[in-house]
This record gives C-alpha cells, sequence and structure tokens, in this order.
C-alpha cells in the first residue's frame, strides 16, 4: 500500500498547507490572536495574586480561563486551517466556560450545584441549560449565551443545514451525478467566519475582566482592546459584505461593523446593537445557493449578535 496516494494522507497535506497559506493571507490576524492569547494568560496571573474585599480569592476560576485559553488556540488553529465548521465546534467549552463563571460569580451555591451535579441531575440541568446560563455578573451573558445556542443549531448537530452546507449532489450528464462534501472554506466564507471568531473571543475576555475587576473592586484592571480591533478590521468586513453574491431569492438583513462603540456601559448589552451598524447589507440567496452560502449566513447571524 503506498500511504502517498492515499485521501486521507492528502486531506492531512491540505491542513497543514492551508495553515502555512494562512499566514501569507493574514498576517494581522495572527498577531491580533498573540494579543487575545496574551488577555487569556494576564486573566489567570491576576487571579493567582487579587484578593476580594474579604480576603479570600477567585482560584477557582483560574482551570476554567485555562481551558477557554486552550480551546481559543485551537479554535482558531481550525479557522487557519479553513475549517470553520470545526472552530466553532471546538469553542463551544471556551464559552460554556465564561457562562459558568459568570454564574458562580453570582451565587456561590452554583459552585457546588456543579460540583455534585451526578448527585442533583435534574437541579443541575436546570439551572445550567437554555436562559439559566446567563446571569446579571457577566456583561453581555445573554449575547454570549445567545451565540452558544446558535453554535449548537448550526454546528453541532446533523440537521437538515448542517447537511446541505457540506454536502452537494451535482448532475454530469442523464446517468451519473457527482456527489461532493466539503472539507474546506471557500475563501471569503474563511474570511467572515475568521473576523467573527476573533471578535467574539476578545468580547468574552472583555466581559470577563469586567467582571473580575467588580468582583475585586481592587482598583485594578487593565484594557482588553475590543475598540482598537473593531477600528483595524472596520473597512474589511465592509469590503467583504460587498463581495458577498446577490439573487432574486429571499433577503436577509445583516448588520456589520460600524462606528465602534463601548459594548460594556451601565445597560450592560444595551449599547452592543450601536456597534453593529448603519452599512445594512441585503443578501439575497435562491435555494440553488443554499448549500454554497449557508455557512456564510450562519456566520452573519452570530455576527450581529456582537
Amino acid at each position: 500500500m503506498n500511504i502517498n496516494q492515499h485521501s486521507f494522507i492528502d486531506y492531512r497535506r491540505t491542513i497543514a498547507a492551508n495553515r502555512e497559506i494562512f499566514l501569507l493571507k493574514y498576517p494581522n490576524i495572527l498577531l491580533d490572536f498573540l494579543k487575545t492569547d496574551d488577555y487569556c494568560s494576564a486573566l489567570i496571573v491576576s487571579l493567582a495574586k487579587r484578593r476580594l474585599p474579604s480576603g479570600k480569592t477567585l482560584v477557582s476560576f483560574i482551570p476554567l480561563i485555562g481551558l477557554l485559553q486552550r480551546q481559543l488556540r485551537n479554535s482558531f488553529e481550525a479557522f487557519s486551517a479553513a475549517q470553520s465548521y470545526q472552530g466553532w465546534v471546538i469553542l463551544r467549552p471556551a464559552l460554556e466556560s465564561a457562562l459558568i463563571m459568570g454564574k458562580w460569580s453570582e451565587d456561590r451555591k452554583y459552585c457546588d450545584l456543579w460540583m455534585n451535579r451526578d448527585k442533583n441531575r435534574k437541579e443541575y440541568a436546570r439551572e445550567y441549560s437554555g436562559s439559566k446560563l446567563e446571569s446579571k455578573n457577566l456583561p453581555l451573558s445573554k449575547e454570549i449565551r445567545a451565540v452558544l445556542s446558535r453554535i449548537n443549531d448550526d454546528f453541532m448537530h446533523l440537521n437538515e443545514g448542517y447537511y446541505m452546507r457540506h454536502s452537494s449532489l451535482d448532475p454530469i450528464n442523464e446517468e451519473k451525478f457527482l456527489y461532493k462534501v466539503d472539507y474546506f472554506d471557500q475563501d471569503i466564507v474563511q474570511d467572515f467566519h475568521l473576523h467573527a471568531f476573533m471578535h467574539l473571543s476578545l468580547l468574552v475576555i472583555q466581559c470577563l475582566s469586567k467582571m473580575l475587576d467588580n468582583e475585586f473592586k481592587d482598583g485594578s484592571s487593565f484594557t482588553i482592546d475590543v475598540e482598537g480591533f473593531q477600528k483595524a478590521y472596520k473597512e474589511t468586513i465592509k469590503n467583504l459584505a460587498k463581495k458577498e453574491p446577490r439573487s432574486h431569492k429571499g433577503a436577509y438583513r445583516i448588520r456589520v461593523m460600524a462606528e465602534p462603540s463601548n459594548a460594556l456601559d451601565s445597560q450592560g448589552g444595551a449599547a452592543l446593537a450601536d456597534w453593529l451598524s448603519a452599512l445594512p447589507c441585503l443578501l439575497m440567496i435562491s435555494p440553488l445557493a443554499v448549500c454554497t452560502y449557508n455557512a456564510v449566513l450562519s456566520f452573519l447571524s452570530i455576527l450581529v449578535l456582537f
């Protein structure tokens, strides 16, 4: 058996090649992700040093942020290989980690329930699912939970949308058909998903940082530069939106980057909508285009939330 001619070996070679191509296509994205990764490390270090007004610590959050950082790193690897469908799946535990910290911050009894979930499955399922994952202490927890739900719907389960998005059956002639399964994103799909992932990651870390500052009340904090990312990539997102194909069936109004605003004002998530914006884009698709562009639409739904 000549393994060099096996299709799976070709698949592995393509993953490696895509990661190298990524470095040429998105050098700034890589540098920006390194900043995001450093924010995670800084949060972990701060938790080892800071004290609550009572003198106690929040070291129990360290493993959760460590796992969040691990998932962000591995998600980035999937997006860099043009496999966004895998990147969102890997990201899911990172969002859960943030939501869990929000619940623990709100009431320590939720930590005890989480630790003893095998003893009380019903109560655990009630408190750690759906809207119950939202908390007052974690800014934008409602929006983060909504993204988690969207990931579940679009990327975790083999529903009709997932099936149609990643496979197709095209006629070659009257007797033959070509069956295809997509393993890698088209360029524009990768662009949209990658920028959504980057922005979401920064927002989640910013929300956690804000929550911890409110917990410790020690005047110590550091800036998570979400606005810098928004400004840097505003034109990129506008240009991507202009490239979107249009056809005569169906219309999806989306919002993309506008003037950045403070997403963590006194109203929680109220100012978030101001960031998404003034640049409406009507994305029209036909039934025949669903297979090709449904992945983009799924991403755009996530972007609208943030």
